[in-house]
This record gives structure tokens, C-alpha cells and sequence, in this order.
């Protein structure tokens, strides 16, 4: 069950790029703007910016936290620049005595605008290294032309995906391999249950009940133990990655080998996107636990 797994920070990645090409109708043919559109393609350019830098999945929602601060006060910060802007245009076709003091208000408020903008950056420099804090400021000193960018790239279209060479020739191979021994049924159905109950925790947002599951020899290549996995879910949690989640274990499989139990896959769609887990489970006290994870996207 060989399978190119992604980290769940990555997993965002997709579903923003899937949500901005939903979205791009709107954006590219003249309609109205599309807030939810705008708001993705932001993620993803920061995301961009954040693999640019090899940031960790910690790391990564440090950065999306900070920019999504900035991107509400920028953005209210715009939307009263538009307001000045409109009513200067009046003033000025009106010939009225407030053309000056609207002037200086929009003046400050360009002053505010940029501020912002270097104060942002300079927090930045905290989590990412002097090329993506200089590709974090290109972008964001000029976010119109940047989404463009993104969009047009989006709309050309992307390499199709095919199998690499290697992997083509490992199939045959890979078919040949053994069929692994047939589980008890009680064991068949108890590995079930814990994916089943771990997925439906999940999906209401409920950690602690979820990390329940977790065996305390809990490992994976980058989350860490147990404890580590509890907090990057708390993070996404807060968030909103988790808001409106949905699960699915209708086409999962169960796969026992060499004591453990591979479970695959529990289909999930939510605010970070759309992927599959897969759980890999051990016997602890004669109870199965979950003792791993991984995600690969749809």
C-alpha cells in the first residue's frame, strides 16, 4: 500500500488551489470579486512563500496565523481608503471646500497601509529567511498583481500527473508480493471500530476524544509523539481547518501485517482541503491504537 503522502499542512495547499480555480470565473471574466476567492488565493501564495522557506507544519500555521491578522486589518484598512477615495472624487467634481482635509485623511491613511505593510514583513523575519521575507514583500506590496499572476498560472493549466518510471515498474512487482494473512474477525472489527470513532471524533472537532485514540508510543516523521500531534490539531482547530468537517469511511479498507493494522482510506473534507488518512494501528494492553498517520491528498 504504497502511496505519495503529503503533511497535512501541505493538504491546505490543495484545497486552496482547488477552491481558487472554483472561484476564478468571477475574477477573470469581469464579474463581481469573489471575497472567498480573494482570500484563497492569498493563502496560497503565502503557502508558496512558506514552502519556499521549508517551513515545518508548526511553522506554516505560525505564518498563516500572522498573515491572516494582517490581511483583516489591511483589509479594513482598504475598504475605508475606497470610502475616501469615493467621496474625494465627489469633493473634487462638487469643487467643495473639504477637497484639502479629504486629501490628507487618504494621505495618512497611505502612510498606515505601507506601515503595516513593513511591520508585517518585519514580523516575518522571525519564521523565514531573508529570499522568501523578500518574496513575501513583492507579493504583498502588490497583492492585485500577484493574484493575477497566480490566477493566469492557475488557468494555463498544470503538468498532468503521470506515474514516474519507477514506480510503473514496481507495480508488477508489488502485485506479486503475497496476499497478507486474513485478521480474526473480532480483531477485523475492533480496528475498525477505533478508525470509525477517531474519524467521527475528528470530524466534531473534538481532539482530546480524538488524540484518545493515540497510542502514548504515538510516533510520526514530523508532528513528533502524541503530544505534538494533540497540539498541531488544537492549532488547526483554532483556526477554523476544522469547522464543517466530513468524513468518510465508506471506502475504507483494513489491512493487517506483521501485527500491525493499516487502515485506509478515511476520506476528509473540510476548510484545509480534501485528503485521506491512513492510520496505522498496534495492540497496546490488548486494546488497538492508533501508534501512526499519514495523509495524502485526493
Amino acid at each position: 500500500m504504497k502511496k505519495v503522502m503529503v503533511s497535512l499542512g501541505l493538504a491546505v495547499v490543495v484545497l486552496v488551489a482547488v477552491t481558487a480555480q472554483a472561484q476564478m470565473p468571477c475574477a477573470m471574466f469581469g464579474g463581481e470579486r469573489c471575497p472567498k476567492a480573494d482570500a484563497a488565493l492569498e493563502k496560497l501564495l503565502v503557502l508558496q512563500v512558506a514552502e519556499q522557506a521549508e517551513l515545518d507544519s508548526y511553522e506554516m500555521v505560525e505564518l498563516l496565523e500572522g498573515y491572516a491578522q494582517y490581511a483583516e486589518a489591511m483589509n479594513a484598512l482598504n475598504a475605508e481608503r475606497a470610502e475616501l477615495a469615493a467621496a474625494l472624487s465627489a469633493a473634487v467634481a462638487a469643487d467643495s471646500d473639504d477637497v484639502a482635509d479629504l486629501l490628507d485623511e487618504m494621505m495618512d491613511l497611505d502612510v498606515q497601509k505601507m506601515d503595516m505593510l513593513q511591520e508585517g514583513v518585519e514580523g516575518a523575519k522571525e519564521l523565514l529567511d531573508d529570499a522568501a521575507v523578500a518574496s513575501l514583500y513583492l507579493i504583498a506590496s502588490d497583492m492585485d498583481a500577484a493574484k493575477a499572476a497566480l490566477v493566469k498560472s492557475l488557468v494555463m493549466g498544470k503538468p498532468a500527473v503521470c506515474p514516474a518510471p519507477a514506480a510503473a515498474a514496481a507495480a508488477p512487482a508489488a502485485a506479486a508480493a503475497p496476499a497478507a494473512a486474513a485478521a480474526p474477525a473480532d480483531d477485523n472489527t475492533a480496528v475498525a471500530a477505533v478508525a470509525t470513532e477517531f474519524a467521527t471524533k475528528l470530524a466534531a472537532a473534538d481532539i482530546d476524544g480524538a488524540v484518545a485514540f493515540m497510542a502514548d508510543s504515538f510516533e510520526h516523521y514530523e508532528f513528533g509523539d502524541k503530544e505534538g500531534i494533540a497540539e498541531f490539531l488544537s492549532q488547526a482547530n483554532e483556526m477554523g481547518y476544522l469547522e464543517d468537517v466530513e468524513v468518510s469511511t465508506e471506502d475504507m479498507e483494513i489491512e493487517f501485517d506483521d501485527g500491525e493494522a493499516i487502515v485506509y482510506p478515511i476520506d476528509v473534507e473540510g476548510a484545509f482541503g480534501m485528503a485521506s488518512l491512513e492510520l496505522i494501528l498496534k495492540k497496546e494492553g490488548g486494546a488497538w491504537k492508533i501508534v501512526s498517520l499519514d495523509v495524502s491528498g485526493i
